[in-house]
């Protein structure tokens, strides 16, 4: 991992990769340690889950606005810090209520920290810096992330409540760890007032930036389709090896970080950011057109024929995700950065909520037709975004906010 240079930069790049390998180890294990060790049933776990789904929604605004009022290096330190605890504490749990409750709690953590540590990005960086940051904190996030799935590879293997407490417990002081760093290292940052005379901020009545959430909730499913459609679309339209899988998943991987920050530098004004949506929205739509060709008798060829198509898809998701960094920015208030990107959040969650049945029909039932209508989807959100960004409506107040301590 390459280390930016020192300062707060570099702070958020070693918090992140400390808790994304907790993160990754807590993805490979925390199914099989519900089942196993808590002795929780398939359906348990889809309940609690779908319910800490929820309140993630239902928090993702109400969060935000405590980063917009109180220092949010502070919040972003709290909620990751109670997020280790309630990691910890599901460690211990030995029933499906005390599991419900606390991936709940996770989950509003979760997003809680999400947010405050996009809003300290805000404040602490400049704008020609904030897409840049945001781009190195992903590509460090995929890379920590299968860190900690190959870290969990060995608790897995022992195969005991042992090794699997000890594999969520770690996942809990990774959290922790993150979170005390930033809160030790980095200065405080004063909260932004509002001045008297600045227009109210609309939030969900903000129609360009709804507009714009909506439709980079959508763009942003190419990350469900990645983890989720390719497998499905392996097992039963192509004549692949079920390992090409992986291959596909470690080439999404290498190319995030090694280029989710050199593609981001021509993201850093707002026409940039623009012109990489309607990009990102070809190379998506012609990976769908790819993957829609791999449907062939030949496993040979439908394994190349895949691997050129993720690679086409995975620089569209690039580009989506360096564009959609300024835009969340860069249409949102100043002083209401917490309540905005909170917005942002909803619209990928209710995003990511609909994504595996959708996929699933899509891909899974309907086949190469089902690659073409989400490709055409994908164009037609590249086209969109610009339009909406063009959309003759201020979201942003017209006098600069005034700061002050919080």
């Amino acid at each position: 991992m390459l280390l930016p240079p020192a300062g707060p930069a570099r702070v958020l790049t070693l918090s992140t990769f400390v808790s994304s390998v907790g993160k990754g180890v807590y993805y490979a294990s925390s199914v099989l340690f519900f089942t196993r060790s808590i002795g929780l049933s398939p359906s348990q776990i889809a309940f609690g889950l779908t319910a800490a789904t929820f309140v993630g929604l239902t928090v993702n605004i109400p969060l935000g606005r405590v980063a917009d009022k109180y220092d949010p290096r502070m919040v972003h330190a709290v909620f990751m810090v109670l997020r280790g605890a309630c990691c910890c504490g599901l460690a211990l749990t030995r029933s499906f209520m005390s599991f419900a409750v606390m991936v709940c709690l996770v989950a509003a953590a979760d997003r809680g920290a999400y947010t405050a540590r996009a809003v300290l990005q805000q404040r602490v960086f400049p704008p020609d810096k904030r897409v840049w940051i945001r781009a190195h904190l992903r590509a460090t996030t995929n890379l920590a992330g299968s860190v900690g799935m190959g870290l969990a590879g060995v608790g897995l293997t022992i195969d005991t409540r042992t090794a699997y407490m000890s594999l969520i417990i770690g996942t809990g002081l990774s959290f922790v760890t993150a979170g005390v760093t930033v809160a030790l290292t980095l200065p405080g940052v004063p909260a932004v007032r509002r001045s008297p005379d600045a227009p109210q901020a609309r939030g969900l009545l903000d129609g360009r930036f709804m507009a714009f959430a909506i439709l980079n909730g959508i763009f942003s499913l190419h990350f469900i389709i990645l983890e989720l459609g390719i497998p499905l679309w392996v097992a039963h339209h192509t004549r692949a090896p079920h390992w090409i899988v992986a291959v596909l998943l470690l080439t999404d991987t290498g190319l995030v970080t090694f280029l989710q920050v050199r593609l981001t530098r021509s993201a850093e004004t707002l026409p940039g950011a623009v012109r990489l949506q309607r990009i990102a929205g070809l190379c998506l739509t012609i990976g769908c057109i790819v993957f829609a060709g791999s449907a062939t008798n030949s496993a040979v060829l439908s394994c190349f024929v895949m691997i050129a198509a993720v690679v086409v898809f995975v620089v569209g998701g690039i580009l989506q995700q360096a564009g959609s960094f300024n835009l969340a920015f860069s249409l949102a208030p100043e002083e209401e950065q917490g309540r905005y990107q909170g917005i942002v959040g909803l619209c990928g969650d209710l995003s990511i909520l609909a994504a595996p049945s959708a996929i699933a029909i899509t891909i899974a039932d309907i086949g190469s037709i089902g690659w073409l209508m989400i490709g055409l989807c994908f164009a037609a959100v590249g086209v969109a975004i610009p339009a909406v960004v063009r959309w003759n409506q201020p979201s942003t107040p017209t006098e600069a906010p005034s700061v002050s301590s919080a």
